[in-house]
């Protein structure tokens, strides 16, 4: 039975309630509310340990999946992690050593879904090859020709009833997009239009999931969220999609918007922030309000030991920046 939308959406950034609405009564009895929270960067670009950043250096594998990981433990959420694009290394100098950490970052993180967009296409047939738990999609990126394989257009995710303490499970829709403009013709695929791609796929995934989650590797220039901007258009385009989360290729936090039923939200450049966004879940599975929130990965932040050590042992052997 496909879960009804409860017209309640709070929003908080950081403890800030950005906009509120009265709560829903069936949100307010029985069990204590289960939450769904999703990790997410995007232009991260190989970055596997904290930026080369003269101050404050932040990011890196390591501080990523020490605090995605105790925060599963501290809250009892359901965790998945997903990026927007942009995730390795472009090839160049000592990229090969860097992209094989990468890997085994999507592998044991893991990323649940990854957004397949222009600048990843160069590793698209190596993709294909390698065995990953992280489901790669694109909606809107389509080959030239049918041998080169194409991504899914939409991954769905099922978080048992059990994991949540709500009577079905619960189905997340991953939608990816990228800007049609930035694939070169030289990639071997073609962009379409956003807009009508999610649109259809949207119309596709209606009955199969709750909500949908669109990844968009889409620049929207250095200023705030617009209400007319190519985000919030793909907001618009169906009801069940919940959130719209940008690849931000600057140093830069931006203030969530909602439009519609979905909340814009942007990453930060080289994963130096690790974007958060928890549902919160009724008990009987309906979505009650989102809860973004943006984790600077700086010093302090517990660390993976694993990933640490992986870090330290190619930093040893790769020039200085």
């Amino acid at each position: 039975m496909m879960k009804r939308w409860i017209p309640v959406f709070l929003i908080v950034l950081t403890g800030l309630v950005v906009s509120s609405w009265p709560s829903h009564p069936a949100a307010a009895s029985g069990p204590e509310p289960s939450s769904v929270t999703i990790f997410f960067s995007g232009f991260v670009r190989g970055n596997f340990g904290p930026c080369g950043c003269v101050a404050n250096p932040a990011g890196g594998l390591a501080r990523r999946a020490g605090f995605s990981g105790q925060y599963a433990e501290k809250t009892g959420d359901a965790v998945l992690q997903v990026d927007l694009g942009n995730y390795f290394k472009p090839l160049g100098p000592h990229s090969k050593a860097v992209n094989e950490l990468m890997a085994e970052g999507l592998q044991r993180l893991p990323i649940e879904v990854m957004n397949l967009t222009p600048e990843d296409l160069y590793f698209w047939g190596e993709l294909q090859r390698m065995e990953l738990p992280t489901r790669i999609i694109s909606t809107n990126l389509t080959p030239r020709n049918a041998s080169l394989g194409a991504p899914s257009r939409y991954a769905v995710v099922s978080i048992p009833a059990a994991r949540l303490n709500t009577g079905e499970a619960l189905r997340i829709g991953f939608l990816g997009v990228s800007d049609p403009l930035k694939v070169k013709p030289n990639s071997g695929f073609v962009g379409n239009d956003p807009v009508a791609a999610v649109s259809a796929a949207a119309e596709e995934l209606a009955g199969k999931v709750d909500f949908i989650v669109v990844l968009a590797d889409i620049d929207v220039g250095p200023g705030p969220f617009r209400e007319d901007s190519l985000p919030a258009r793909i907001a618009r385009a169906h009801d069940r999609i919940y959130a719209v989360l940008v690849a931000e290729k600057r140093y830069m936090l931006r203030t969530p918007l909602q439009v519609n039923n979905a909340v814009l939200l942007s990453s930060v450049e080289r994963g130096r922030h690790l974007g958060r966004l928890t549902f919160g879940l009724d008990r009987l599975g309906n979505v009650t309000d989102a809860r973004p929130e943006f984790i600077e990965l700086k010093e302090g932040v517990p660390t993976e030991p694993y990933f640490l050590e992986r870090q330290r042992q190619l930093e040893k052997v790769l020039p200085d920046p």
